[in-house]
């Protein structure tokens, strides 16, 4: 059940995970536990994670690298937010005075440490925009695995 109290697997679902090597490899078919925040397809013990708070990420090798990218940019900015509360960049190993907010991660930069940046946005009720936002170099860098 989703927060809201509306299961989210809907009808006859079974786990769509497909090992990989070989085009004609079945999917599993057991009985799912989870649907995946990132792709969106049921998967069962064998084959993803439930996390706190209605996390689930199957085992497919994109959403794995994504769950792990989050963890990882979510440490990074634990690391840099002092960096921040003393008025500096949170750009590594920069002194500089922070002005200017990244739009993605929130944390402040100094002005040669954000850019304007053409995003793909996927609006709230379907389609897309591009759209120009004030990005960090580690937010860019993340942008291949998450646009």
């Amino acid at each position: 059940m989703c927060p809201l109290g509306v299961d989210i697997l809907i009808g006859d679902a079974k786990c769509t995970y497909k090992p990989r090597g070989g085009i004609f490899r079945r999917t599993c078919g057991a009985d799912p536990i989870g649907q995946c925040v990132y792709c969106g397809e049921a998967f069962c013990g064998d084959h993803g994670v439930l996390e706190p708070n209605y996390y689930e990420v199957c085992r497919r090798e994109r959403c794995s690298a994504k769950y792990q990218a989050l963890d990882d940019h979510q440490e990074w900015i634990k690391r840099h937010h002092h960096d921040n509360l003393a008025g500096y960049c949170a750009a590594d190993e920069c002194e500089e005075p922070s002005d200017i907010p990244c739009e993605r991660c929130g944390l402040r930069f100094c002005q040669p440490h954000v850019k304007v940046t053409s995003v793909t946005v996927v609006e709230l009720l379907g389609g897309e925009s591009v759209r120009s936002q004030l990005l960090c170099p580690h937010c860019v860098s993340r942008r291949k695995l998450w646009d």
